[in-house]
């Protein structure tokens, strides 16, 4: 019996030890995926802003042999960053320079190479652009539908394009046209540009990383207010050292003016070699006190920059996860109105259909 729970026990442990192992690589696992979304669409952006001498359709075409050729950034996803260099080259076309000057693409006709050498001035002084609105972002991706279409006739294009999408919308450059995100996602349902699988698909994976998030941000906040409080003990701690340090030098002062005072010759009596015995055995004891009262001084601030380090970890690894929340919360904020209507209106199909089986 003995056996038998010893093996039970050690079986439970070993259970508890790998479901442990197993989230942790799954958290690794998620933490991995995310940054290497960033860097997909971080690289598409650069990318997509060095090809504005061509035209979209002409972007449409390359994308995928430029983001092939990029293994480093794009392997194994070459097809996804077509879809992201092309839906940022769409969007970032659609601003203007600060002087007011439009930097459009050049369609030929009148006045084309007039706009094509702002556009060229502009990208060689590297003129900053004002966001684009919406309704501009709107009209310019139906506008573009063939070539988008062709770049996310795959298994993961729409959520590609919903993620460049994403990554536009969060971004310095598309701040105008972030509080009409939902209106942006209806117009890619309505268009047939998005289905509503690949758009739930997306919404619950931003909703994940959502919790995710949140969860760390809390967990680190943790420990960053116990860090924070461990601090402040420490802090009290080193000033209480130093008080004591201060205390056991002033006496050894005293005592070792008693000491001098206290000595005497050969011809000395009882009583003041009574008291220069005293002396010396008090000095001694005031000196090792103080020793000590050092090296508690010395340990008490070793603590202190071991607690102060851990602290400041705590709040950069909290700005950190707070800096990865922010995008993800505004898109939330901002797509929670149609993804709801759309994630409501599946539920009522769904109950439709069940209601007709049953019948």
């Amino acid at each position: 019996l003995t056996v038998v729970t010893l093996h039970m026990s050690i079986t439970s442990y070993d259970k508890a030890k790998f479901a442990v192992q197993d989230e942790e690589l799954a958290q690794l696992r998620v933490k991995r995926e995310m940054a290497s979304r960033l860097t997909l669409q971080s690289e598409a952006i650069a990318l997509s802003r060095s090809l504005e001498e061509l035209s979209i359709q002409a972007v449409g075409d390359e994308a995928l042999k430029l983001a092939s050729k990029n293994k480093k950034a794009f392997g194994g996803v070459e097809r996804d960053a077509a879809v992201a260099i092309l839906l940022h080259a769409i969007v970032w076309r659609l601003g203007e320079s600060k002087e007011g000057s439009a930097v459009q693409e050049n369609r030929g006709g009148g006045g084309g190479k007039k706009r094509g050498a702002k556009a060229s001035l502009a990208k060689r002084q590297g003129v900053a652009r004002l966001p684009p609105s919406a309704v501009l972002v709107r009209k310019a991706l139906l506008e573009h539908k063939e070539e988008l279409m062709r770049a996310t006739a795959h298994q993961s294009g729409t959520v590609a394009l919903l993620r460049a999408l994403e990554a536009f919308l969060v971004s310095e450059h598309g701040a105008a046209a972030l509080p009409g995100t939902s209106k942006i996602l209806e117009m890619l349902y309505d268009k047939d540009m998005a289905d509503e699988e690949h758009v739930l698909s997306y919404w619950a994976d931003l909703q994940a990383s959502y919790q995710r998030l949140s969860k760390e941000l809390q967990a680190a906040e943790s420990g960053c207010k116990e860090n924070d409080e461990l601090h402040n003990k420490g802090s009290e701690a080193v000033a209480q050292a130093i008080a004591n340090e201060a205390e056991a030098a002033y006496r050894c002062r005293q005592t070792k003016i008693e000491a001098d005072n206290a000595r005497c010759g050969n011809m000395a009596t009882r009583e003041e070699q009574a008291r220069e015995k005293a002396a010396q055995v008090a000095d001694r004891k005031v000196q090792e006190f103080q020793i000590q009262c050092k090296n508690i001084l010395v340990a008490k601030r070793k603590n202190l920059a071991v607690v102060f380090a851990a602290l400041e970890a705590s709040k950069h690894q909290s700005s950190e996860i707070r800096t990865k929340l922010r995008p993800v919360e505004l898109m939330i904020n901002h797509a929670t109105p149609f993804c709801d209507w759309l994630a409501a209106e599946e539920e009522e199909d769904s109950a439709g259909d069940d209601t007709k089986d049953q019948s």
